[in-house]
């Protein structure tokens, strides 16, 4: 539709105005310019670019200012109905994102969600996921305080090593960042083991 609009209006283009007057059915053309120019902004709606969500918007509300009519000449609304339920998705999973909480006793289980649901989306459609920072973040710490965790669990208090292995693992929990610190579920383990070697 979109290129024989185009061969049409090319070819208006090139008539004069008596010649144009003869066109007696040029308002049905006219109507079509609304129908065409909504093909293409669905038409020009790609996962990838940076202005998705804000060229989603243009096209629906463009579709949705058609008349019933014209709304089924626009032949490719399958695609703006995919990229909606797609930007749904998207919205899922920042929702996903912006509510993880270090304090929750579910952590570890609402970043791992998060991170497959982000890997679920399409590539081109990741790119849309504003605070994937925050996910990416929460499971570095995660993964350090879990890497701290396994180092206190694995001091035992009847073995020669102990003291080492204590200071080794406060030396370790030292160089966390608060938020990090706040995730070692056992840390009172080595607060007891570092009190027991004086330190």
């Amino acid at each position: 539709l979109s290129k024989q609009y185009d061969k049409v209006n090319a070819a208006m283009k090139k008539l004069n105005g008596e010649q144009l007057s003869f066109v007696t059915n040029i308002d049905k053309f006219s109507d079509l310019s609304n129908v065409i120019f909504v093909y293409q902004l669905i038409e020009k709606l790609k996962p990838s670019d940076k202005y998705y969500l804000g060229n989603l918007q243009s096209a629906k509300l463009g579709y949705e200012r058609l008349a019933s009519d014209d709304k089924q000449r626009v032949t490719n609304y399958y695609k703006l109905q995919a990229a909606e339920q797609d930007v749904s998705e998207i919205e899922k999973v920042i929702t996903q994102i912006s509510s993880l909480s270090s304090s929750s006793s579910t952590y570890a289980t609402d970043i791992a969600n998060a991170q497959a649901s982000y890997k679920a989306l399409p590539s081109g459609s990741r790119k849309q996921v504003s605070n994937y920072n925050l996910l990416n973040q929460a499971d570095k710490d995660l993964k350090a305080a879990e890497k701290v965790m396994k180092t206190i669990a694995t001091i035992d208090s009847s073995l020669r090593n102990f003291e080492s292995k204590a200071k080794a693992a406060q030396k370790a929990y030292d160089k966390l960042t608060d938020t990090q610190k706040s995730l070692v579920a056992n840390y009172n383990l080595l607060r007891s083991y570092t009190f027991d070697v004086g330190l």
